[in-house]
């Protein structure tokens, strides 16, 4: 595989931390990911990557993730939002390289998607829709008085 594709990890910014990496002309996603932890000022933590660090990093990630404003709804059921500004930026698509990086060299699976996205992820046949699905309250009052 050759030289890795480093990230320098700041704790609590793993998120801006891999979108910087991600934006790297020299960054190989296909290459083996080296993780390294650094402080404030740069200092690394001094941690070799072997496997560790990549899973904490793939870990740490991951719960941001789950929490970027392209997904809404509770917690371990959520689905993509409507964001054109988002769509426009690349962020899902941004979003999506993060998740299959994680799954492919820490490990890390997303296990906040709900059952309707990951069948749509994985091209799986869709389950029926419900309206405790729809996240906007006011669609779904209205959609609510429609159908009843």
């Amino acid at each position: 595989m050759g030289q890795g594709s480093r990230v320098n990890a700041l704790r609590g910014e793993e998120f801006q931390c891999a979108a910087r990496a991600f934006n790297r002309s020299s960054f190989d996603p296909y290459t083996r990911l080296d993780v390294v932890f650094v402080d404030g000022d740069g200092v690394a933590e001094g941690a070799v990557d072997e496997g560790g660090p990549t899973r904490e990093f793939c870990t740490l990630l991951i719960q941001q993730i789950q929490n970027y404003f392209i997904f809404e709804g509770p917690e371990g059921n959520k689905t993509l939002a409507l964001n054109s500004v988002a769509l426009q930026k690349g962020q899902y698509r941004l979003v999506g390289k993060m998740i299959a990086l994680c799954l492919v060299q820490g490990q890390v699976s997303p296990r906040f998607l709900s059952q309707r996205l990951y069948r749509q992820v994985c091209n799986l046949s869709p389950l029926p829709a419900t309206l405790e699905e729809v996240t906007d309250y006011n669609l779904r009052t209205k959609l609510q008085k429609a159908l009843y």
